[in-house]
């Protein structure tokens, strides 16, 4: 797969609606920066790409049906599109947290 950039999208999903995301863009993708230090940066959020990588958040949200949690969503731009690496939550137990 040719990636061009990889994004991530952190967020906050409470009764089951995302109250907050934001898009941010690798300086480098990870998988190239191994050994290396390595960050990212926010996309203006009216910026169509990161509209798209918050649209595609909900969406990931709303088809694992989560209520409750804080989620990490790994995205690769590619010369066909937004691909989805990986989903990291944190579901929020009334008893604490659970990682999934």
């Amino acid at each position: 797969m040719s990636v061009t950039d990889e994004y991530h999208c952190d967020g906050v999903v409470r009764s089951g609606r995302v109250r907050v995301a934001a898009a941010s863009r690798y300086f480098a993708p990870p998988l190239r920066a191994r050994g290396a230090s390595h960050g990212s940066h926010f996309v203006d959020p009216g910026h169509p790409l990161a509209r798209d990588i918050v649209a595609l958040h909900t969406e990931v949200a709303w088809a694992l049906r989560l209520r409750d949690a804080v989620t990490h969503l790994e995205v690769f731009d590619t010369p066909d599109g937004l691909v989805i690496r990986c989903q990291r939550i944190l579901k929020i137990d009334p008893v604490g947290f659970r990682e999934n």
